[in-house]
């Protein structure tokens, strides 16, 4: 019951919080010109080059908060967690400094901002997965859905000032406004303190045991999202209007990922909280296929509309939803498998995950987009998306199979 009504709770706050990205995002697609949605678009499909080389050792908290809990280190574990962040902040602070004093604001400049306000972002994940592994979905909930209100609100700011520099401005605001509040409540609930040989200490463990694989797939998954418009950029000797247009179908086509992300997160709250484990993971596979179907299907039907509510001119409609089909079936055919990668994480060695799933299908990736851009530009990377969601859902399966056959023995 405890898990129903937790799993219940997370639904709310996956559907209320992203209604409310799916306005914002409509406020800033509507609002910003052509050549600002280039530039959006471009900046922000940069930020894995960014994660590679910042670690969140606070993924462990997924695999080991209860243990840690149990053991009665779970404050220092935390402190540790949110000292790390802190640094992380600081460097990119000295960057943006860096970067402003010798080059200016310019692309670059922005890109270090959008990774910026990940981090604070990723502040606050310390402190959400906390209460969601403690099971306090429905506080969660509530601060998240108001925190989505509050960004909502401060997107419609983005008509009265329709550049992207001031959309980059009100997100880091947001986002640091509300990283101090989730930590703040995270302290007040667990009174984590904070000593550096601790950290050092904790980091170090966390990251060779689970977080650096963890983080290296969240990398490379995070660069199949975005990778068509940057190598579309790069490799598709292309106008910035045609960034600018596949800017708005990796957005929106994106959009479909946000549901079935939610199902993947519950998966580690079902594994530490319940013993029917093969059955816990038999109805998130089912209810995750079944809305996945129902995602691809509303596409297919309304892909246009979708479209002219984004703010693609109607002469571009056509070419929109011609791209946009083959990004979401790759998505489709991706997101029914999704669940499957949590639970090889915490299940199997995590550095046999990454080496054998996300390793080899990143590698085919910088190959495919990088040919695809070059020769057939916005179709290629288009459809070098569709190929590799599929090679990388086809691979966790394969692994799948190979994991319970070895289990069986």
């Amino acid at each position: 019951m405890a898990l129903r009504r937790a799993f219940s709770w997370s639904a709310i706050e996956s559907i209320g919080s992203r209604g409310f990205d799916l306005v914002a995002l409509w406020l800033v697609m509507n609002a910003l010109p052509e050549a600002e949605i280039a530039l959006f678009g471009v900046a922000t499909a940069a930020i894995f080059l960014f994660n590679l080389l910042f670690i969140a050792p606070e993924t462990s908290l997924l695999r080991y908060q209860k243990q840690w809990q149990d053991e009665g280190v779970l404050p220092s574990c935390l402190g540790a967690f949110v000292g790390f962040n802190t640094i992380k902040l600081l460097i990119h602070v000295l960057g943006l400094v860096g970067v402003a004093l010798s080059e200016g604001v310019n692309g670059v400049f922005y890109a270090i901002l959008f990774s910026l306000t990940t981090q604070l972002l990723q502040m606050a994940e310390i402190a959400r997965i906390y209460h969601r592994m403690d099971m306090q979905q429905s506080f969660v909930a509530k601060l998240e859905i108001a925190s989505k209100l509050a960004w909502m609100i401060a997107c419609s700011s983005v008509f009265y000032c329709r550049t992207a520099a001031w959309y980059f401005a009100i997100y880091t605001t947001w986002a640091f406004l509300f990283s101090i509040i989730w930590i703040g409540v995270l302290y007040r609930k667990t009174h984590f303190f904070f000593t550096l040989r601790g950290m050092i200490r904790t980091v170090y463990e966390t990251v060779k045991g689970f977080s650096l694989w963890s983080h290296l797939a969240g990398v490379v998954t995070l660069f199949l999202y975005n990778a068509n418009v940057l190598f579309l950029q790069w490799f598709g000797n292309v106008e910035i209007a045609d960034i600018a247009l596949m800017t708005s179908v990796n957005k929106t086509a994106n959009l479909f990922f946000v549901i079935p992300m939610f199902i993947q997160g519950f998966v580690p709250v079902m594994l530490a909280n319940t013993n029917n484990q093969a059955g816990g993971m038999r109805e998130v596979l089912l209810g995750n296929g079944a809305i996945s179907a129902l995602q691809l299907a509303s596409f297919l039907l309304a892909g246009s509309l979708l479209g002219q509510y984004f703010g693609v001119a109607s002469d571009n409609l056509a070419e929109y939803y011609g791209l946009g089909v083959w990004v979401c079936c790759g998505i489709f055919v991706l997101n029914v498998t999704r669940p499957i990668s949590t639970f090889l994480m915490m299940k199997a060695p995590p550095w046999r995950v990454f080496v054998f799933i996300f390793l080899p299908v990143s590698v085919v990736a910088i190959f495919a987009f990088g040919y695809g851009a070059f020769k057939y530009q916005a179709l290629g990377v288009v459809v070098a998306s569709c190929a590799i969601y599929c090679l990388l859902a086809f691979m966790l399966c394969i692994n799948l199979i190979l994991f319970r056959t070895s289990k069986r023995r």
